[in-house]
């Protein structure tokens, strides 16, 4: 069950079985350069909503894929995927703390 629309790239390019290999760094290297493509560089350029679209979206889909292959049945400290969402997300937070963000984007 999707909360957000698919996003073609993730669900098609990047968080599919090819790309899986014990740590998910495949996946974790995917992820960075669709961050720095798709979210980093919306925040760059003011565009806030798309940033935080694309970024739900990347949460949305890696959960999926993270219930679905029931990762938390081996789940061990190195999974790649978590560093990139968390070092995407420290890019938020100045963000956050400097721009007057919309009330339509903090009831997403």
């Amino acid at each position: 069950m999707s909360f957000f629309p698919p996003n073609n790239i993730l669900e098609e390019e990047i968080v599919t079985q090819r790309n899986l290999d014990p740590d998910r760094e495949a996946i974790g290297h995917l992820l960075e350069r669709f961050g720095e493509k798709f979210i980093l560089s919306a925040l760059e350029d003011a565009q806030y909503s798309i940033a935080v679209d694309n970024y739900l979206q990347m949460l949305d889909s890696l959960t999926e894929h993270f219930i679905a292959d029931e990762h938390w049945c081996w789940f061990d400290d190195f999974y790649s995927p978590d560093y990139t969402v968390s070092r995407i997300w420290d890019e938020f937070i100045p963000t956050c703390v400097l721009v007057p963000w919309q009330e339509s984007l903090w009831q997403n």
